[in-house]
């Protein structure tokens, strides 16, 4: 790299040997090839740190990109960190496909009659409705003694998108703030694996 800073005129050696064509460089160049080092890192190319070094970047300048910088990366390391926790969930799921069991009995439920909220919503983004639902749902039923006790979410093509109810099983007259949700909307089967 020294001899292509060289070339390219961005970090001329002090002093060169003629016999062997060993670069020495001066103390005073070591900030030059900090700021030159630095840029790089910050993604530039060499043509353009060049013209940055031209026109020179104060140090607190300097230290201002930097910082971004490293918030930058910080921030790609989550998002990698999480899209890698993901990936090893779903290893983990596949890996047990093996060993869990095909059997599998049909039972039906108690009856439930659950009172909350529906939307239509865009199924590319689903993820980003049902949480949100329940929250606001909660907020609503919290003051209501025993409304959280079981929550449930369904969801049911429609020609619109992807219509989401979610609820919490409940006794009496739908609270303000919620419907009662119809009993057919809602699943009252359930698959579950036999244990020997």
């Amino acid at each position: 790299m020294l001899r292509q800073y060289d070339a390219l005129g961005l970090l001329v050696p002090d002093h060169v040997e003629p016999a062997s064509g060993y670069r020495s460089y001066s103390p005073e160049q070591l900030h030059l090839l900090n700021r030159l080092v630095a840029l790089k890192d910050l993604g530039f190319t060499l043509d353009q740190v060049r013209s940055l070094l031209a026109d020179p970047v104060g140090a607190d300048e300097l230290r201002g990109m930097l910082r971004l910088r490293r918030a930058e990366l910080e921030e790609e390391a989550r998002a990698v960190g999480t899209r890698l926790a993901a990936v090893e969930s779903r290893l983990r799921m596949i890996q047990k496909e093996n060993t869990m069991s095909p059997d599998y009995v049909v039972k039906t439920l108690r009856s439930v009659r659950p009172v909350g909220r529906r939307a239509v919503v865009d199924p590319e983004v689903i993820g980003q409705h049902v949480g949100p639902m329940f929250e606001e749902l909660s907020a609503t039923l919290r003051h209501v003694d025993g409304a959280l006790a079981t929550p449930i979410a369904t969801y049911a093509e429609v020609d619109e998108g992807m219509e989401v109810a979610v609820g919490y099983a409940w006794g009496g007259p739908a609270p303000d703030g919620t419907e009662a949700i119809d009993q057919a909307d809602w699943v009252t089967e359930l698959q579950q694996p036999v244990t020997r």
